[in-house]
């Protein structure tokens, strides 16, 4: 026996193919809420238990971008007086751009201030400031 997951929305079905005591375990749970008739427990159970492992079977890159990422774009923005953007913030591939985009205009700005000259500062704090 097949289950499928179905998304009306995209007109896409994936069959999942369960091993035999999943299986079995599933039918015997079917035919309980069928005699039942209580399918809503069942549903929350279920989609709870999914909602758990789902997010795991994603692609690398559509996962929520990790501490390291965020940490470093918050530097990078920070520095750079730009917030993070919701788009930055809805994937690890979106916030591996932002943060790409952010790294290529502080080392713009680092070169720019060699070409004029000009140095920065060091406050009490460790942090640069212009003059």
């Amino acid at each position: 026996m097949s289950f499928f997951l179905v998304c009306p929305e995209l007109d896409f079905t994936l069959e999942l193919q369960l091993t035999a005591t999943a299986e079995e375990q599933m039918l015997r749970q079917i035919v309980r809420v069928q005699d039942e008739g209580d399918l809503t427990r069942f549903e929350m159970r279920l989609a709870t238990e999914l909602g758990k492992v789902l997010p795991e079977a994603v692609d690398w890159d559509i996962k929520s971008p990790t501490r390291a990422q965020l940490a470093l774009a918050q530097s990078l923005a920070r520095q750079l007086g730009y917030p993070i953007s919701d788009l930055a913030r809805s994937s690890r591939f979106e916030m591996h751009q932002f943060i790409s985009l952010l790294s290529g205009m502080k080392k713009m700005t680092a070169s720019d201030s060699r070409k004029t000259g000009t140095r920065g500062k060091t406050s009490k704090r460790g942090q640069a400031s212009a003059g």
